[in-house]
C-alpha cells in the first residue's frame, strides 16, 4: 500500500539530503523488500539480495519494515503470504503458527492478531498470555478499550477503568508494554 505523504516527504528528503537509505531487492524475483516508496520518491540507489526462497523472502519483508508504522492490512498482507510459502513448502497449520510466532520480530501476542484465521486453530506453543495489570479491576467490569493513533506513531490501546475513575492506560499493542499511565494505578487494590 502506497502512502502518497510518505512519498512526498521522501522527495523533499532526497532533494535536502540525498538518498540515505537504499532501496533493497531481491535478485531472484526482482521484488522490493524494503523501499517501495523510495522508489516511487526516485531514488536510484539499490542494494540486491539473494533469498533462496519465498519463505526468506517474507522474513526480511517483515524485519526490513519493522522501523515502519504499517497499516494493519499490510501487517496482515506479509504474515499472509509468509504462511502460505511455509504451507507451500510442507508445514502443517501448527508448524506454521510455531514459525510465525518464533521468526516475527513483534511480541507473539501482537503477531497472532496477523495470523491468517484459517491456521488459528492451534494455539501456538510459544504463546504468552498478556502481562496482569497492577490495577485489580473486577471482572464483572471489564475495562474500555480504544483503539487509536498516538501522535508519536504507535499503535495504541487506551485501557480506561469502568468504574468511570481518571485511570488510563496506554498500551502499546505490539509489545503490550504500558507506555503511560494517567490517573491513581493502583486505586483498585
Amino acid at each position: 500500500m502506497l502512502d502518497e505523504d510518505q512519498v512526498e516527504q521522501l522527495k523533499r528528503s532526497k532533494r535536502s539530503v540525498g538518498e540515505l537509505t537504499p532501496i533493497v531487492k531481491d535478485t531472484r524475483t526482482g521484488k522490493i523488500i524494503s523501499g517501495l516508496h523510495r522508489e516511487r520518491a526516485g531514488w536510484k540507489k539499490v542494494v540486491w539480495i539473494d533469498t533462496k526462497d519465498d519463505l526468506q523472502f517474507w522474513k526480511l519483508k517483515m524485519h526490513f519494515n519493522i522501523q515502519r508504522e504499517l497499516p494493519p492490512a499490510e501487517w496482515a498482507e506479509m504474515f499472509t503470504a509468509y504462511a502460505e510459502a511455509m504451507e507451500k513448502s510442507g508445514l502443517s497449520n501448527k508448524e506454521i503458527v510455531d514459525a510465525l510466532i518464533a521468526d516475527s520480530p513483534f511480541h507473539p501476542n501482537y503477531t497472532y492478531e496477523y495470523i491468517p484465521d484459517r491456521y488459528k486453530q492451534f494455539r501456538p506453543s510459544r504463546f504468552q498470555e498478556p502481562e496482569k495489570s497492577p490495577v485489580q479491576i473486577p471482572e464483572h467490569l471489564p475495562p474500555t478499550v480504544i483503539e487509536r493513533e498516538d501522535e508519536v506513531g504507535p499503535k495504541l490501546a487506551e485501557v480506561r477503568c469502568p468504574c468511570g475513575c481518571d485511570w488510563v492506560m496506554y498500551v502499546d499493542r505490539r509489545t503490550f508494554e504500558v507506555v503511560r499511565s494517567v490517573g491513581p494505578p493502583f486505586h483498585h487494590a
